[in-house]
């Protein structure tokens, strides 16, 4: 399954009151995963931001960065860990590309970005905090934080 989690917090205001109960449905990144669907992380830009932080801050909390609103079914967020695996391993898997992408292994593309902040660590992800201080394509860095 390929999903947006920034959809989630974005359409609040939208989705709950047009479907009801059957937005439950809508974001059930928790319960794909727990019936053992592979589920993939983006951000279906230009609609949403490409910022996969931002992405994880829904995905782990599922409130409107905003406005504070929490979505009706927060049953449905996932770990910090399930999360970077969304938009790493199993973004990779979902482009058949997992053989190359999506881990740091000898033979994979080095393709990343190092953060100042651990991801996997549900008070970073929930707020969205950590700050990108490289990033690096093919193993070549193409952009570092100065300062």
């Amino acid at each position: 399954a390929s999903m947006q989690p920034v959809h989630c917090t974005s359409d609040l205001a939208l989705v709950p009151p047009l479907l009801g109960r059957r937005s439950l449905a809508s974001y059930a990144w928790a319960d794909l995963a727990a019936a053992g669907a592979r589920v993939a992380f983006g951000s279906d830009a230009p609609v949403e931001t490409l910022d996969p932080i931002a992405g994880i801050r829904a995905a782990t909390t599922r409130t409107d960065p905003c406005t504070g609103e929490t979505d009706p079914d927060p049953g449905n967020v996932v770990t910090p860990l399930q999360a970077l695996r969304g938009y790493t391993t199993e973004a990779a898997y979902a482009s058949y590309e997992e053989h190359v992408k999506g881990r740091l292994a000898p033979g994979y593309l080095a393709d990343f970005v190092a953060l100042d902040a651990d991801l996997t660590d549900p008070d970073v992800a929930g707020s969205g905090s950590a700050t990108p201080r490289l990033t690096v394509v093919g193993g070549a860095v193409r952009w570092q934080r100065t300062g």
